[in-house]
């Protein structure tokens, strides 16, 4: 068998995928956000992260790249490990407050999470556990489309970003996680 040569620079090079979801990878692909922002019509994100993220130089940049595209932007950082399910209608209420029209989720897995559960939640009145997996999923009116949604792991884990379903935790009983199908 031969050994198998990898080219570094192929791995470093931008590349994008369609491909379940479109996918935007490599170097410096953050400095694209204004102008994916505004291909997508998205004018005032709220932007999600977790408590440890706000100050971190990606988060400075994001908005200094939506900034200067002209896209309008807060932020939301009072997402746990396994979002909690008042973290999510915490959220759900800036996204509302602040007329966003899309969700950046941005860092690693519980932003994700946490991003996807708001993104599921925002339009409509349903509380998140009845999302719960196990459920019969809820009728979601076509008069209340999710909003747009931007991923962009800064970690290499599981691959959450890609995946249709978010983990959060619901107060019922101190151990119970929720799986939830975010549809989003």
């Amino acid at each position: 068998m031969q050994n198998f040569k990898l080219n570094e620079s192929d791995i470093l090079s931008n590349q994008d995928w369609t491909f379940p979801t479109n996918i935007a990878y490599g170097p410096g692909r953050l400095k694209e956000i204004g102008t994916i922002c505004n291909n997508l019509n998205i004018k005032n994100p709220l932007i999600v992260t977790d408590k440890g993220s706000p100050k971190l130089p990606f988060i400075i940049n994001l908005k200094s790249y939506l900034t200067s595209s002209n896209v309008k932007s807060d932020l939301f950082f009072d997402i746990s490990p396994n979002p909690r399910e008042d973290e999510v209608s915490n959220g759900c209420k800036k996204f509302k407050d602040g007329n966003h029209d899309s969700i950046i989720a941005i860092g690693g897995g519980s932003a994700m999470d946490g991003g996807k559960l708001i993104c599921l939640t925002a339009n409509n009145n349903i509380p998140l556990r009845d999302f719960e997996f196990e459920l019969t999923p809820p009728k979601i009116s076509k008069d209340n489309p999710f909003p747009k949604i931007i991923t962009i792991p800064t970690t290499a884990g599981t691959g959450g970003r890609n995946r249709n379903y978010s983990n959060g935790y619901i107060f019922k009983r101190r151990d119970e996680i929720l799986y939830v199908a975010s549809r989003c």
